[in-house]
C-alpha cells in the first residue's frame, strides 16, 4: 500500500505517515505535479493549493503566508491588526493604549509645519531637517556679522520662493522663529507624556499642540 506524509507520498512505508489507496496515490501525485502540497490534517491527507492567504501571529502581529485551503494554525488569526502595536483580545484585535513613542511620532510630524510665519509678512520653509539646517547656517552667519558690527545683507529665500536681502537682525529673527516653534512643539510633547493619567487617546488633537 502507498503512504503519505507532510510533503511526501511513497509506495513504501513512511514513518509518521498514513496509508492511502492506489487511487489516492495517483490523484495526489497528479496534484503535486500541478504545484499542490501534501499535508496531513486531522489524520487525513489534504492537498494544499498553491494560492496563499495571510494569517497573523496573535502574540506579535507578524504576518505569515499559508495555503488558501489550510487550517489557521494555533496562535494565529485571519483578522488583520490595525497596527503592529495592537493586542489580541481573544476574538478581535484591540488597539494598544498610546504611549511615549506615539507622541514622539506626532511631535516629529508637527515640528516641520511646512511654512512658518516669520513675523515680517512672509513665511519661511520649515519642512524637514535640511530646511532647519539652512536656517541655522544663515542664523550663525547673521549672528557673527551682528557681533562684529558688519551689517552686510544676507540673501535668503522665503516659502514664497522670493529671495530677500535680510539684515543680520532680520535673519536672526527668522532663526529665532524657527527655534521657538520647534521648542514649543517639544515642550508640548513633554507635557503630554507627563500627564497623570497617561497619554490620552486623542493626544494628536490640535488642542495639545502649539
Amino acid at each position: 500500500m502507498p503512504w503519505a506524509s507532510d510533503d511526501a507520498i511513497s509506495q513504501n512505508r513512511i514513518d509518521g505517515g498514513i496509508e492511502i489507496t492506489e487511487a489516492e496515490y495517483a490523484a495526489f501525485r497528479r496534484a503535486m505535479i500541478a504545484g499542490e502540497t501534501v499535508a496531513i490534517r486531522g489524520g487525513e491527507v489534504r492537498m494544499l493549493v498553491a494560492a496563499q492567504r495571510t494569517v497573523f501571529d496573535t502574540a506579535t502581529c507578524a504576518a505569515m503566508q499559508i495555503a488558501a485551503n489550510d487550517d489557521t494554525p494555533d496562535g494565529y488569526t485571519d483578522l488583520v491588526p490595525g497596527s503592529p502595536a495592537d493586542i489580541w483580545g481573544g476574538m478581535a484585535w484591540v488597539a494598544a493604549a498610546p504611549g511615549d513613542a506615539d507622541v514622539n511620532i506626532e511631535r516629529d510630524r508637527r515640528q516641520y509645519p511646512g511654512a512658518l510665519a516669520t513675523g515680517m509678512g512672509w513665511d519661511v520653509d520649515l519642512r524637514h531637517d535640511q530646511d532647519r539646517q539652512n536656517i541655522q547656517a544663515k542664523f550663525s552667519v547673521a549672528l557673527k556679522r551682528k557681533i562684529s558690527g558688519n551689517n552686510d545683507p544676507i540673501l535668503f529665500k522665503g516659502a514664497d520662493n522670493i529671495s530677500r536681502e535680510l539684515t543680520p537682525d532680520e535673519m536672526i529673527a527668522v532663526g529665532d522663529a524657527s527655534d521657538a516653534w520647534i521648542t514649543a512643539v517639544y515642550a508640548a510633547s513633554w507635557q503630554i507624556k507627563a500627564m497623570a493619567d497617561g497619554v490620552p487617546d486623542d493626544f494628536a488633537d490640535d488642542r495639545y499642540w502649539p
